[in-house]
């Protein structure tokens, strides 16, 4: 999993805290951004299910450490602070890359 190439292909994220975004197909989070990218249908993940892609990419990283940086991410991403939210999945996702 390329960090750069995601960004690429997934260059819009948003905040989930506009209840339309859920509906739109075309809008997504950092975390959907991988999601989608492994074809799961999950536009804004909930921690949870951010934390299961991730180890779908990185089977080998502490699980209990990406229980923490999933939510970080989440919390990143729906402050607004994308490029930090950006930044934590990389961290997560490193040993991958």
């Amino acid at each position: 999993m390329n960090i750069a190439e995601l960004r690429a292909n997934y260059p819009n994220p948003m905040d989930c805290l506009d209840n339309d975004s859920f509906r739109n197909p075309a809008k997504y989070c950092v975390g959907g951004a991988l999601c989608l990218s492994l074809g799961l249908p999950f536009n804004f993940p909930t921690p949870g299910i951010l934390w299961t892609a991730i180890l779908q990419v990185n089977p080998k990283a502490n699980a209990l450490y990406l229980v923490d940086q999933a939510a970080e991410v989440i919390k990143k991403n729906d402050a607004g602070d994308f490029e930090g939210a950006w930044a934590t999945l990389a961290e997560a996702l490193r040993e991958s890359l």
